[in-house]
């Protein structure tokens, strides 16, 4: 899965290795790759304005990440078992609002604390 940051040069890949790669100027920027989720990423969102991507993989879990810059790891957001049986699509209503449906065919709305 190959998404585009909206309004930059910014795009994320994300692998069934469970790796997250952001690159900039087609330079890699995270050359080990994010593996946080312990199974396959099935999913992934970039919000409205870029400042945030979310992923969601079949071990239950929702990622949000919001350093771009220095990839720092406190910077992340997790929920955890989002979805009994794993996390099949996230998509942003907004920058604070983000919406998950799961292979328990549940759809749920999360509100995310704004970036400080």
């Amino acid at each position: 899965m190959v998404l585009y940051r909206p309004g930059s040069n910014l795009l994320a890949t994300v692998d069934q290795d469970r790796h997250l790669y952001f690159y900039a100027d087609g330079k890699n920027q995270n050359r080990h790759g994010w593996m946080f989720h312990n199974a396959n990423v099935t999913a992934a969102a970039w919000s409205p304005s870029g400042a945030r991507f979310a992923s969601g993989a079949a071990d239950t879990n929702i990622i949000i990440w919001s350093d771009f810059k220095d990839y720092k790891d406190e910077s992340r957001i997790t929920i955890s078992e989002a979805h009994a049986g794993g996390v099949d699509h996230v998509g942003w209503w907004d920058e604070n609002t983000l919406i998950s449906v799961g292979v328990d065919r549940s759809v749920r709305i999360w509100n995310i604390p704004p970036l400080s």
